[in-house]
């Protein structure tokens, strides 16, 4: 009999532990039948009662892609997710344009001015790829570039690659070069980890310099061997000479 009232406790207190209605996020403790009635539901979810009744609470979905619908009620929206814009007829949540994070005063395919995302721009009210492909930001208009991606420099409406070695930098000024094309030159501002900046040329970025241990170290060997060398077949010379005339 004790076992059996054991195993009574051990399973009332597994199923108050356990969620059986679906989408819910934490069960309601004070429900006669534990696990059955939700205190709250997962996002996207409505918190409803039972058709049953008996303070049983389920959850039901709210529209496709909606935050909220606490005031619309099931199946429905008041607030939309990032991306969505709300139709106030259906009370549905309707996408932007792609690309687009809001959408709220256009509506659907559409998107708000300073919305797209980096890299895009507003091509009739809908957002598309920046024309420069090293833009990082063209806002208002894809032809026309704010910003650029680390590296490059905006001069106008166009990203020019920043010179060897330079991290940041700027377009001083255009000139032709010998085939006749008009090209930018370029002052550094920063340059890459392990590259010194120099003022020279308006500032500009060089290679750390290479001493060549090596070469020096046989140019030494070398001349310290003709020196000594030059010594011993000098003296060995003049012994054998010597030796000879005794």
């Amino acid at each position: 009999m004790y076992y059996s009232f054991f195993f009574k406790a051990l399973v009332i207190l597994i199923l108050s532990q356990t969620v059986v209605v679906q989408n819910c996020q934490t069960i309601d403790p004070n429900y006669n039948q534990p696990g059955n009635s939700c205190a709250t539901c997962d996002p996207n979810f409505l918190r409803v009662i039972a058709p049953t009744g008996n303070a049983q609470y389920l959850c039901i979905a709210c529209a496709p892609n909606c935050q909220s619908c606490q005031n619309s009620g099931s199946y429905k929206c008041d607030t939309c997710l990032q991306g969505y814009v709300l139709n106030k007829n259906s009370l549905t949540c309707e996408p932007c344009s792609a690309h687009c994070s809001q959408c709220d005063q256009l509506g659907r395919g559409t998107c708000n001015s300073l919305m797209c995302e980096a890299g895009y721009g507003l091509n009739l009210s809908a957002c598309a790829q920046c024309r420069d492909a090293n833009c990082a930001n063209c806002t208002e208009n894809i032809v026309f570039c704010n910003s650029c991606v680390p590296g490059y420099a905006l001069s106008g409406e166009n990203c020019y690659k920043c010179p060897q070695y330079c991290a940041t930098c700027s377009v001083t000024y255009f000139t032709e070069n010998d085939v006749g094309s008009v090209v930018p030159l370029f002052s550094c501002s920063s340059c890459l980890t392990g590259y010194t900046f120099s003022t020279t040329n308006g500032g500009t970025c060089e290679a750390p310099t290479v001493t060549n241990s090596a070469g020096i170290i046989i140019t030494l060997v070398i001349s310290v061997f003709i020196i000594t060398g030059g010594s011993v077949i000098g003296f060995y010379i003049g012994k054998r000479r010597a030796l000879q005339s005794q």
